[in-house]
């Protein structure tokens, strides 16, 4: 089949990228590894709970006026993000709203530790006047933000991210009401109806200036080429940087040679549980404030140390949330080992009782990036000396071949679904501009 484009990928940025070509006249074809759209926001509309539930991404971490323009233009409505910021400690609770000031003080402090450039664990031994407390928190912040590995992630990058954007851990955040896959299905609604492709993972890219051969197998394994004058491809970081990829380009842009020397897959875990109430509501702390308006609890966990509420919504869910290598870990048990696991740290942690949690337990969730062959991850990080090179990885090869997506962006943009968005936005008037000459 012939077109002017093909797009690899039916997440934010290819969606983004295909309904801008098509815009513009030009034929595209996306192609679809798995049966649903998205790539990593993953929706779950489970008639049981009567809420949407996330296990891909989650919140808008900034509103830029790209994203603003797509809610705006499809009636799309967000939720704020609101409530209190708890610790808890083996059952000690206090609220502690100044915890992320504290972490970005003392990551733009690391931040002053370069050039060079270093990891943020070695830039963290560099700090004078910090205790293990703080240190800790800088790295459970780095790991869990950032998804990142703080033994191999680059300070300049962590503290450039944190500097340059609005968004982020202290920023104004939100929820998208109906949940993330109402962004998802906005876009997806602007492409005529034979331009998605599902069921078809591309194996083999072959291809010279102008001319690209594109061969996907569906779940059969029935062969499938594709012709088009330019390729997009928006599949994740790690997929493109395995260590056997999944698809086989040919000639081998050398942009890909060196992509995995400047960035990495983080790994991230996510742990939904349903109660049949709100239990946290009791709790309080020693000065007999309620945490009825908790939104986060940062617990002293080593496993799944970090969780939050829906509020302001009256939804009896709470999500935990684990990143970096740890994440990866927890990622290999299975679903009864998660489960004790999640249920063991918020009894400890929270200082409830365990038993009453199993009784109150109604709906368990999780997800499952790092084994997922169209994801192997959840999101980039710059490794040290990498930021550099990082920004190398979205110029054209060619004028036939692509690269987009979320690790094709810089600064606090990376790793978010705003950054994918304009990612798959910038690609198209990069193919565009190549059309028009």
């Amino acid at each position: 089949m012939t077109t002017d484009v093909v797009v690899v990928g039916a997440g934010v940025t290819g969606l983004a990228a295909a309904s801008e070509l098509v815009r513009a006249g030009l034929r595209v074809r996306v192609l679809e590894a798995r049966n649903r759209t998205g790539g990593r926001i993953h929706t779950i509309r489970d008639p049981s709970p009567p809420h949407p539930l996330e296990l891909g991404a989650e919140f808008v971490h900034e509103l830029t006026p790209a994203l603003r323009a797509l809610l705006d233009d499809t009636g799309i409505e967000l939720i704020p993000l609101e409530g209190e910021q708890w610790r808890a400690d083996g059952g000690r609770l206090t609220r502690d709203e100044r915890t992320f000031e504290r972490i970005t003080k003392i990551i733009e402090r690391l931040g002053r530790t370069v050039p060079p450039d270093r990891s943020v664990a070695d830039s963290l031994e560099l700090l004078d006047n910090l205790n293990e407390q703080e240190r800790g928190q800088v790295l459970q912040y780095v790991r869990g933000f950032h998804a990142a590995d703080p033994a191999r992630a680059s300070v300049a990058a962590i503290a450039d991210a944190e500097a340059n954007g609005s968004g982020g851990a202290i920023g104004d955040q939100y929820r998208v009401h109906g949940g993330y896959a109402a962004v998802v299905d906005a876009l997806a609604a602007r492409l005529p109806a034979d331009a998605l492709v599902f069921d078809a993972r591309v194996a083999r890219i072959n291809w010279r200036v102008g001319d690209a051969r594109i061969t996907s197998f569906n779940a059969h394994g029935e062969a499938r080429t594709h012709v088009a004058s330019s390729v997009v491809i928006t599949v994740p970081l790690g997929v493109l940087t395995a260590a056997a990829p999944d698809i086989d380009i040919e000639p081998q842009p050398p942009v890909l040679a060196w992509t995995g020397e400047a960035l990495a897959m983080g790994s991230a875990l996510r742990v939904l549980l349903q109660f049949r109430e709100r239990f946290w509501v009791d709790l309080r702390d020693e000065r007999g404030n309620s945490a009825a308006s908790a939104s986060f609890f940062h617990t002293t966990s080593a496993r799944l140390p970090v969780w939050w509420t829906q509020h302001p919504r009256d939804v009896p869910l709470l999500t935990g949330w684990e990143g970096g290598p740890h994440a990866a870990e927890l990622s290999a048990l299975d679903d009864a080992a998660l489960r004790a696991v999640a249920l063991d740290v918020l009894a400890e942690q929270l200082g409830v009782d365990r038993m009453h949690l199993d009784d109150l337990l109604v709906g368990f969730w999780r997800s499952r990036w790092d084994t997922d062959p169209y994801a192997r991850g959840a999101y980039s990080y710059v490794l040290t000396g990498g930021l550099e090179f990082a920004g190398s990885i979205t110029q054209p090869v060619g004028d036939t071949l692509y690269l987009a997506g979320e690790a094709c962006v810089g600064g606090a943009a990376r790793g978010t679904v705003h950054g994918a968005l304009a990612s798959g936005l910038a690609v198209a008037q990069q193919v565009l501009s190549r059309v028009a000459r």
